[in-house]
């Protein structure tokens, strides 16, 4: 490359062509080169902004940067020189004579992957066409502050780096000089050009500028060039980001670098950058999937996605992760980490990001939600809180539960509160126990806080309280377990015995047992005499059951027997017997019922007295004196003589208690009278007895 401080470094000469009415050169290392009529990058330099041939670019169909001169027509004063910027000074009025008043400006980047590809078309508008006109572009780093004043110091904020392209035009039919160059900090560095690297145009006859309100532009006010800015010689002006932000553009008054310059137009915003997007695409594995926030991924430049992350980025409600501003080039990304509750996708995808390319990477990444199963444990206890383990614990088949989130912590399950299964969460979260297990599985279930509600109570049982949990990460084989208890109702069984008050022995009396339960149904149910002899006959098949085998709430069973009293049994005889029954869960329950028989032993005794001897015609007094000499009371006693015939009733006649009758007899002639008196009474059970006494 060539420190330029003179104008002995000569430009790229761009050759005319003839027979066209526009001019369109190329610029060369050495010497000037013909330029065919065609596109340069698929751009149309050709002097005019429209499009001519169908697919190409012209200023018309591509996003323009225009700039525009103030209203004051600022410029430089005689002193300014292109390489002494804190020198410059400006007024305003514009340039003199018009060639060398720039209008306005055009700028715009053409960058493109797959391959990549940049182009850098510039374009100025002038008030004369006639004679020469020499164009700086220069690309700067940084900004330049708007100056104090219109009239007086206007330096530029140049860095190193700073890109500058000079258009020098002498006018009429010639071709133009094309030249780059780069700023080293105290001068301008040129740079050199191949034939292809740039094309050119200015117009051989009025047009219409349609960039600009389809004003009307005089035969070469207008000039544009095309630069591949890929080209071999070209500094690094392409980047990421750009090494550019602003244009400045302004023209000379002649061909030489150092002369003074003429007119300026405002500084503009020009990126030239390259940066690249790369778009994932966050989701979880539900049917169908849901955009999920708060995924990190990290962009790597190894394929291997391994050390650290070039850059990050969070997937946000829509799901997408972006990472921006990314320079072209080969890439892997992956993620670091997922949302709460999900677990990452492992996957590394590699992507090529060209220039300006947004590359989408379709596939999503899926986070499978961390899921996991509950196990419900049935507990009973009995009415005093002790645990009751059932001896068939099919007994707990067809206890049912569902799950639920209490969105509104009320502890109680709402309507719309039931959990749903992953991933379609259209299936209930709920379990019923079966096959003996005593428990229920449910899942799989996103991992999180629940409660339990029982829909369907094991038998002799009322629902139970809610209980939470909290669903931790698991498989079915590893379920979250959690303990769901129940109070059994307390168990109840009754015997009533009902029998005969009394008895004699030597009766046959017969017993009638009534069993009956107020708590849980109870099988098993038997009933026994727990004295011996009890019951001499066999008791019989309990009746009243409905043919479940089951003792139940407002079921009555009955069972009878019979006894034969002996004097071996003692006065009064009691008879004990119980009732017992197990219910679903194998507590068992008995209770006893006791008879008692007053063995009754009736008596009694008649005396007859009378004086021992009389006379013929004599009237004689019998008494006769009746006497309870058993234990229970007699009625309706009965006083007979053979003789004397019917003598009285006693109606009652108590325990020891003696009644006596009399009745008066006229004795007979003749031999002596001998007579037999009879007592008989009935003792309470309708038993008749009797004695005799003669006299």
């Amino acid at each position: 490359m060539t420190r330029l401080r003179s104008r002995a470094t000569r430009g790229v000469l761009i050759a005319a062509l003839t027979g066209v009415l526009v001019v369109l050169w190329s610029t060369a290392a050495v010497r000037a080169v013909t330029v065919s009529p065609g596109t340069a990058g698929g751009f149309e330099a050709d002097g005019n902004v429209a499009v001519d041939t169908a697919g190409n670019r012209d200023w018309s169909n591509v996003a323009v940067t225009k700039v525009i001169d103030d209203s004051l027509d600022s410029g430089f004063q005689g002193s300014s020189k292109e390489e002494e910027p804190t020198n410059w000074t400006c007024n305003t009025g514009g340039a003199s004579p018009p060639k060398g008043n720039i209008l306005r400006a055009y700028s715009n980047l053409r960058i493109a992957a797959n391959p990549n590809v940049a182009f850098l078309n510039l374009a100025f508008v002038r008030e004369s066409g006639l004679g020469d006109t020499h164009v700086n572009f220069e690309f700067n780093a940084n900004a330049t502050p708007a100056p104090a004043a219109v009239t007086g110091p206007c330096p530029i904020n140049r860095a190193p780096g700073d890109f500058l392209l000079t258009y020098d035009f002498d006018g009429g039919a010639n071709p133009a000089n094309i030249r780059a160059w780069s700023w080293d900090g105290s001068a301008w560095i040129e740079r050199v050009l191949q034939s292809s690297d740039a094309s050119a145009a200015t117009n051989a006859a009025a047009i219409t500028d349609t960039v600009s309100g389809n004003a009307s532009v005089g035969a070469r006010e207008f000039g544009e060039v095309t630069l591949n800015l890929l080209a071999r010689g070209l500094p690094a002006m392409l980047g990421c980001p750009g090494r550019s932000t602003v244009l400045n553009v302004r023209s000379r008054s002649s061909a030489s670098i150092t002369s003074a310059l003429q007119d300026k137009l405002p500084t503009t915003t020009f990126n030239v950058d390259t940066c690249g997007r790369v778009v994932l695409h966050k989701v979880d594995d539900h049917a169908p999937a849901h955009a999920l926030a708060g995924a990190t991924f990290g962009l790597y430049g190894n394929a291997n996605a391994s050390g650290a992350p070039i850059a990050t980025c969070v997937s946000v409600a829509a799901g997408t992760c972006s990472f921006d501003q990314v320079t072209p080039g080969d890439y892997a990304v992956k993620e670091i980490s997922a949302p709460a509750g999900y677990s990452a996708d492992p996957a590394i995808r590699t992507v090529t990001v060209g220039f300006g390319q947004t590359v989408d990477v379709a596939t999503p990444f899926v986070d499978p939600r961390d899921t996991g199963y509950v196990r419900i444990n049935k507990q009973v206890r009995d009415d005093n809180g002790d645990i009751v383990t059932p001896v068939d614990p099919h007994v707990l088949d067809g206890t049912a539960f569902v799950i639920y989130r209490d969105a509104n912590s009320n502890g109680a399950l709402d309507a719309g509160e039931e959990a749903k299964l992953w991933p379609a969460e259209t299936i209930p979260a709920a379990c019923t126990i079966t096959g003996g297990t005593g428990r229920c599985d449910a899942g799989p279930l996103p991992t999180g806080n629940y409660r339990v509600h029982e829909t369907v109570a094991p038998p002799a049982s009322a629902v139970g309280p809610d209980v939470n949990v909290d669903v931790v990460k698991g498989t079915a084989s590893r379920p979250t377990s959690v303990t769901y208890v129940n109070t059994l109702s307390p168990l109840n069984i009754s015997l009533v015995k009902v029998g005969p008050p009394m008895a004699h022995v030597g009766d046959v009396i017969g017993y009638e047992f009534t069993g009956a339960t107020t708590g849980p149904r109870l099988h098993g149910v038997t009933l026994t005499d727990t004295v011996a002899g009890g019951c001499t006959s066999a008791i019989s098949a309990a009746t009243g059951d409905n043919g479940d085998g089951f003792l139940s709430l407002g079921e009555a069973w009955h069972w009878t027997c019979t006894h034969t009293i002996t004097a071996a049994d003692g006065d009064p005889f009691t008879n004990h017997a119980k009732v017992a029954g197990v219910d679903d869960y194998g507590r068992t329950v008995e209770a006893p019922a006791i008879h008692v028989v007053d063995v009754i032993h009736p008596g009694i005794h008649i005396v007859k007295s009378a004086v021992s001897s009389a006379h013929e015609g004599d009237v004689v007094t019998y008494s006769f004196a009746v006497t309870n000499t058993g234990d229970v009371a007699l009625t309706n006693v009965a006083v007979t003589d053979d003789k004397l015939g019917t003598i009285g009733t006693i109606p009652s006649l108590v325990v020891g208690a003696t009644a006596t009758l009399t009745k008066n007899f006229t004795v007979p002639a003749g031999s002596s009278v001998d007579n037999t008196a009879t007592a008989c009474g009935d003792d309470p059970l309708a038993h008749e007895v009797c004695d005799h006494d003669e006299h």
